[in-house]
């Protein structure tokens, strides 16, 4: 099986080989019909300028590139995404523990039920992997600790030090 770093050397060859081909289907700024042939954003900016007077067209029913929401339905939108965020947030929480202010009363009080769920939630906390601080980890923990987080190990990896930009350079050439 091959390591992340030779992969992602095959993928640098690749993307550069694509630019290569791109480079061509593009042409060069001198073809461009615009008067400045400088760079394309000042060629996309001269076109732009010729078209400012057209103006937006409102269309608050479907959404494309030619039109624009009106400022009442981008801020329903807004409130729409803020209440979702809130519930995914919250989880469904009561409204008794849905501020910071109110998990930090319960943090503080002196229920049994709440300590138990704190000493709980310390616990929980115990076992986490820090990145505020050094931990020492078995290689059991490591392994985990990759599997929780979707991560590789450096053996699995290359190494941190390969260039992939000398990759891609020589693949431009």
């Amino acid at each position: 099986m091959a390591s992340t770093q030779e992969e992602l050397d095959l993928v640098m060859v690749e993307i550069g080989t694509q630019f290569k081909n791109d480079r061509t289907i593009m042409g060069l700024l001198a073809s461009l019909s615009t008067t400045d042939k400088t760079n394309l954003v000042a060629a996309i900016n001269e076109v732009n300028a010729k078209t400012a007077g057209a103006g937006a067209q409102i269309d608050d029913t479907t959404a494309r590139t030619t039109t624009v929401y009106s400022s009442t339905k981008t801020d329903s939108q807004i409130a729409d995404a803020r209440a979702a965020l809130k519930t995914e947030i919250l989880g469904g929480a009561g409204p008794t523990v849905d501020t910071l202010k109110e998990i930090a009363d319960l943090l503080t009080s002196s229920d049994t039920a709440d300590d138990n769920a704190i000493a709980a939630l310390t616990t929980a906390l115990g076992n986490r992997v820090r990145f505020d601080a050094a931990q020492t980890l078995t290689a059991g923990e490591k392994v985990q600790a990759n599997a929780n987080i979707g991560s590789v190990s450096l053996v699995q990896f290359g190494d941190p030090a390969h260039s992939y930009r000398d990759v891609f350079l020589a693949a431009l050439a």
